[in-house]
This record gives C-alpha cells, sequence and structure tokens, in this order.
C-alpha cells in the first residue's frame, strides 16, 4: 500500500484495537436468514467489529498491540473491509472517505514520527468516550519530544 510498511503496519494494527467506529447497525428490507435464524425484515442488526478484530480463532494474541503481523502478506489476508477487518464499515455502505482517512492517517503519522518521539505518559487502562459515534480516547496524555 505505501512506501513506508511500519508506518502502515502501526496504523493498522491501531485500527485493529481501537477501531474508530465500533458498532454498526443495518436493517433487512425483506426476510433472511443468518447463521440458521431467520432475521424478519426491518429488524435491526447491530454488528461489532471490535469482537471480530480481536477473534482468538483469526488472530494470533488478539488482545496485544504487534504491528509486525501486518507485514508480509497480513495486509493481503486481512484488508481493510475483509470480514475479520474492517475499521469503517464493510460492503455497499463502507465509508466513502477510507482511501482518505488511510492517506492522511499514513501521512500524518509519518511527519510526526520523522519529527519527533511520542511518549506516552501513563499506562494506565484509559476510558473512552463519543463524539458523533466515534470513540474518543480520555485520559490518555503524552507528549512529543523533538528529534
Amino acid at each position: 500500500m505505501n512506501e513506508a510498511p511500519w508506518i502502515e503496519a502501526v496504523t493498522l494494527e491501531a485500527l485493529r484495537l481501537l477501531p474508530p467506529v465500533r458498532l454498526f447497525m443495518r436493517t433487512p428490507v425483506r426476510d433472511v436468514e443468518l447463521a440458521g435464524v431467520v432475521l424478519p425484515a426491518g429488524a435491526t442488526i447491530m454488528i461489532s467489529n471490535q469482537h471480530l478484530h480481536r477473534d482468538p480463532a483469526h488472530w494470533t494474541n488478539p488482545d496485544t498491540f504487534e504491528p509486525s503481523r501486518w507485514l508480509d502478506g497480513g495486509v493481503a489476508r486481512d484488508p481493510i473491509g475483509s470480514g475479520y477487518f474492517f475499521p469503517f464499515g464493510r460492503g455497499p455502505r463502507m465509508c466513502v472517505g477510507t482511501e482518505f482517512a488511510m492517506v492522511y492517517m499514513l501521512t500524518a503519522l509519518a511527519a510526526i514520527t520523522a519529527r519527533a518521539k511520542v511518549h506516552v505518559e501513563s499506562a494506565d487502562p484509559f476510558n473512552e468516550g463519543f463524539f458523533h459515534g466515534t470513540v474518543l480516547p480520555e485520559g490518555v496524555n503524552a507528549k512529543f519530544v523533538r528529534r
């Protein structure tokens, strides 16, 4: 995807562990069967990507931040929008800004790390707030130290 594989790997791993949108809702227009269960038309279906992003049947050490999992074929195995990795949704209703968001995040991370080291001041668990449906970590303090 880019010429900086570690920047991409860190970004994808962060999106896997802390997807910005964690709950997707769908409403079938006709009765459908899913895993042997009939879902009636008009039912609200909620899908959590956070659980699939940490499914131990698919991911080795699912709760551990391991950017290296995306190197050497990891991106090909689990591209954005696949069944086990969809931080921006999936299918025809996938976020139209996905490619822009990825370019922006990769560029921002590359620019920041080229100029500064990031020191997280606390390893304590943080609270997760929400801003218009998007996850907003609260209580995470970090500082940038010029290189």
